[in-house]
Formats: C-alpha cells, sequence, structure tokens
C-alpha cells in the first residue's frame, strides 16, 4: 500500500488538473469558492475516497493544496450563516458563477445520481447568482460530457461558447466538438485548405460533401497532406474524399466514423496497411487505391522531404471481405490487387 500511495502522490505533483479559472484571484476569493464547493460534499456526509482523490489533484489547480482542513471549517461556517459572503465574492465575476456550479455538479456527482438536495441548492444557486435557463442547461451539458455519460438527450451549447471557466477541466473536453473543430481548422490553415473547401465555421461543416486536395493547390503545385486529423470524423455528410499524397504515412481510424462517405479515392499511398475501422463506411460504394510509385523520380522527390517509402503489404481480413460482402467498387494499382483478393 506504500507504494500506492507513493505513487498517488507523486501523480498529484507531477499531473495535476490544468490551471483553474479562479487561480488568479485573491486568497479570500479562491478560499471562498472552494469553501462553497466543500460545503455542498459535505451536506451529503464525508467526502468519497473518489471525491478525495479529485481533490488532490484539483487544489492544485486553484492554488490551494494543502489546505483542505481549513476550507473545510469554512465550508461549515458557510453552512451555518456566512454564504452570503461566499456568493457575494462569487458574483463578482459572471465566469466564476459558471465555474463554480459545473465544479460543484462534477464533484456532487461523480460518486452517484445527483439527490433532490443539491439539484435544488444548484437551482437556488443559479437562480440567485442570475443564471437563465440556457446558461444553466450550457453548464449541465458540460458537466455530463465531462463525467463521461451520454449527452443525447441535452441540447449542445453554442459553438461559440467561452470555455475559460471550465478550463481546470480542459482534458476532459478534447474531444468537445468544438475544441475538436478548432484542431480540424488548426490542421485545414497548416494545409491551406481554403474556406471554401472546409469552412472554419462548426455548424457550416455538416455542409460539406466533398474534399480533395487536387481541388486547390499552392504556388502551382499540389498540397500533398502529411496528415489526416482524427477530427476529420466532423465531416459527418462527406461523400466524396480524395488525397493524393505521399507524404501521408497513415490514414487515422477517424476516417471510419465518415458514415456519409461513398467515394474514397487515396492516390500516391505511402503507407504499409489500411485501417479496419474503413469497415464501418456503410454507405461506400467506391474505393479507389493507387500506392505510391516506385520508379527513382518519385524516390528522390520523397528523399527530398526526408519522407521514407513504405509499400502497401496487408490489407485488414476484415476490410476484404467487407468489400465483397458490400459489393464495394473496387480500383487498384495492380500491384496490391492480391492483397484484395
Amino acid at each position: 500500500m506504500n507504494i500506492l500511495r507513493q505513487i498517488d502522490n507523486l501523480r498529484i505533483l507531477e499531473q495535476p488538473y490544468n490551471g483553474h479559472y479562479a487561480a488568479d484571484k485573491d486568497e479570500v476569493t479562491r478560499s471562498h469558492y472552494v469553501a462553497l464547493l466543500l460545503m455542498v460534499l459535505l451536506r451529503e456526509g464525508a467526502i468519497s475516497e473518489q471525491q478525495q482523490r479529485m481533490l488532490d489533484l484539483w487544489l492544485p489547480a486553484i492554488g490551494l493544496a494543502g489546505q483542505q482542513t481549513r476550507l473545510c471549517e469554512l465550508a461549515e461556517r458557510l453552512a451555518k450563516d456566512k454564504l452570503g459572503d461566499a456568493l457575494g465574492l462569487i458574483k463578482q465575476d459572471p465566469l466564476l458563477i459558471r465555474g463554480v456550479l459545473l465544479d460543484i455538479m462534477i464533484f456532487a456527482r461523480i460518486n452517484k445520481p445527483l439527490d433532490k438536495q443539491v439539484t435544488s441548492l444548484l437551482e437556488m444557486f443559479a437562480s440567485y447568482l442570475g443564471l437563465t435557463d440556457g446558461e444553466l442547461g450550457d453548464i449541465v451539458y458540460l458537466a455530463v460530457f465531462i463525467l463521461g455519460l451520454s449527452v443525447d438527450s441535452l441540447g449542445e451549447p453554442s459553438c461559440d461558447m467561452d470555455l475559460a471557466p471550465y478550463q481546470v477541466w480542459s482534458e476532459f473536453l478534447y474531444h468537445y466538438r468544438p475544441n475538436a473543430a478548432k484542431r480540424l481548422f488548426a490542421w485545414a490553415d497548416e494545409n491551406g485548405i481554403p474556406s471554401s473547401n472546409l469552412p472554419r465555421s462548426l455548424n457550416a461543416l455538416s455542409r460539406v460533401k466533398k474534399l480533395s486536395n487536387l481541388d486547390y493547390k499552392r504556388e502551382d503545385s499540389i498540397v500533398r497532406w502529411s496528415s489526416i486529423p482524427e477530427e476529420i470524423y466532423l465531416l459527418e455528410n462527406i461523400e466524396l474524399l480524395t488525397i493524393d499524397s505521399y507524404r501521408l504515412t497513415d490514414i487515422p481510424p477517424g476516417i471510419g466514423k465518415l458514415k456519409s462517405l461513398k467515394c474514397l479515392t487515396l492516390l500516391s499511398l505511402n503507407v504499409t496497411s489500411l485501417p479496419k475501422e474503413l469497415t464501418e463506411l456503410r454507405s461506400l460504394q467506391k474505393i479507389k487505391i493507387e500506392v505510391f510509385h516506385s520508379d527513382l523520380s518519385w524516390f528522390m522527390m520523397a528523399a527530398c522531404f526526408n519522407r521514407t517509402v513504405n509499400q502497401l503489404t496487408s490489407i485488414p481480413r476484415e476490410l476484404v471481405e467487407f468489400i465483397k460482402l458490400n459489393g464495394i467498387e473496387l480500383d487498384v494499382s495492380p500491384s496490391i490487387e492480391l492483397l484484395f483478393k
């Protein structure tokens, strides 16, 4: 047990949560912020082991590591007759209001569904602090998302919502759609993809039906992508995807999430295998593959870009069966035809 405890302590020291939005506030404000959270948790009894592990990572992020005993005493005073002090400090910054409500929801919900007492408290806090039903709904969505629960029945917040008050949970918001869109847009910018081909708006991505690096050029030459981001799954309605690039040495599994894709074209392919996730392309009708040319000029060109020349040597058996079973039109270079038999 001593070894496990040491490992836990090392992780707390080396990998606390991201810096909290409230971390740059004065200590009085931060202390009352944390005490408000602890007050709610303590109303349910003792802090659970899982809540404690989270607090051990969360308190350093807000700049109050090692002060939990003092903060619990402050929480008791808040519950007795000083709640107005904490709420008054929180009201000074609208983003603090949002942050504390999300923090309370996450900590209180981590063990079990919120009980009526905590739900009522949160609703009263939200009302007193001036949040609208829509704003509270957005916070509920983020809490459910961060906790890894289903958000299917919840309305998604606006894609331009300010996430600053929730930055302590950024590790858990990595796959939140607006964050994923930012990474997709950064990739598009890096590769010079015009906004006419890939709009820099999350809401507009559903209108993209076709994406091809053959459709635009930089200085009269094709822009050959060196990577395909996992976030390509955001192009949920894309039907045609064409990639011509010997610089691309990996096809990400995320490509299997393009449920509307009908035609996939991979030219100058420079990978050793294809992802089995291609079997998830339930709308696929045609796949065209031309492998990287093996003549000397192509090898020299690859060398100039410090790229390894790979040879497609294996196809997942599941993919071969998927192509046959679904009657998908196959157009591949003669040198790799046998791989699809």
